[in-house]
């Protein structure tokens, strides 16, 4: 299974500077991260200029140096600082340009980030930007759309395309909005990512938030702690109740293994970015990656089957 795994490099590349409010890490634990990804056969990443203001890259370039020459997945298209996408097909192009001067055969695909619904709307438009990169990165190179809307990804199921889009969105125990188009997405190439709905998934694990307040769960250092979480759990409560009502089937399952059993319910899925901050909890996550499965999904043959009562 780890071949189709990608180690998201977001969070262990904030050793540079302080970003989005997360903690910072220590680079020393994020070489060793990568160090135990390769020895694990995950040798693929996810990443996007600008993460970690240039950490990313630095992590990339000193793997590489030693030998560790991941295959990259990396991005365009987004401003980080100003959260806006550029719609322009020439920028694009040039942006496209630079990540393969970076990366260089080590490149394997190139996602648009983020950009807007009204631009994927624009079929036209899209579909001319799609083109133009794949006639210029070469069949090599993988091309796709990182979704920040999962359920956009109903304005890429008919786009007419003679190659295989990669599409990568949110998708966890407590984000399901892809759910209902998933069964239409036959000659997309899924990627599913935040397995821990944005750290959550162990919030829940910890606190009952169906009875409990997590005010002040996560410190003032943590841009979480700004999040109204009442809100945004209320709006989840589907998922929410579903997450406690399988838990409590799987209360034997370390967390790590349970975020991952939702998985083995969607065949659709081809690929999971995993975005572990340090060398423990990829750790943990390579330790359920190899926890056999298969008695679990005989009995709950579907999600729906081990999130009822």
């Amino acid at each position: 299974m780890n071949n189709n795994i990608q180690l998201g490099l977001y969070g262990l590349s904030r050793f540079y500077v302080q970003s989005d409010g997360y903690p910072v890490n220590r680079l020393k634990d994020s070489i060793k991260t990568l160090q135990l990804a390769w020895q694990n056969n995950i040798k693929r990443v996810d990443t996007a200029p600008g993460y970690g203001s240039g950490g990313a890259d630095l992590l990339l370039r000193m793997a590489s140096e030693t030998g560790h020459d991941f295959k990259v997945s990396s991005k365009i298209g987004l401003n980080l600082e100003t959260n806006t996408f550029n719609t322009n097909n020439s920028e694009l192009q040039k942006e496209a340009k630079r990540v393969h001067e970076i990366y260089g055969k080590r490149l394997s695909s190139v996602l648009l980030h983020s950009p807007t619904v009204d631009y994927l709307k624009s079929t036209t438009r899209l579909v001319d930007t799609l083109l133009s990169l794949k006639s210029w990165l070469g069949q090599s190179v993988h091309l796709g759309v990182s979704l920040a809307n999962p359920s956009d990804i109903q304005y890429l199921l008919n786009l007419g395309l003679d190659f295989s889009l990669s599409v990568q969105f949110n998708f966890s125990w407590l984000d399901w909005r892809v759910i209902p188009f998933l069964d239409k997405c036959s000659g997309l190439h899924l990627i599913a990512r935040s397995v821990f709905g944005s750290g959550l998934i162990p919030l829940l694990d910890d606190v009952d938030v169906r009875s409990q307040s997590v005010d002040g769960y996560f410190p003032p250092s943590d841009i979480r702690s700004t999040w109204n979480l009442e809100k945004i759990l209320s709006n989840a409560h589907t998922e929410v109740n579903s997450f406690y009502e399988a838990r409590q089937k799987m209360k034997d399952l370390t967390l790590s293994q349970f975020v991952l059993l939702f998985y083995q319910f969607f065949p659709h899925i081809h690929q999971i970015v995993l975005g572990p901050a340090n060398p423990t909890e990829l750790s943990s996550l390579i330790d359920a990656l190899s926890y056999d499965m298969s008695k679990i999904i005989r009995k709950y043959p579907t999600y729906e089957s081990i999130t009822s009562r």
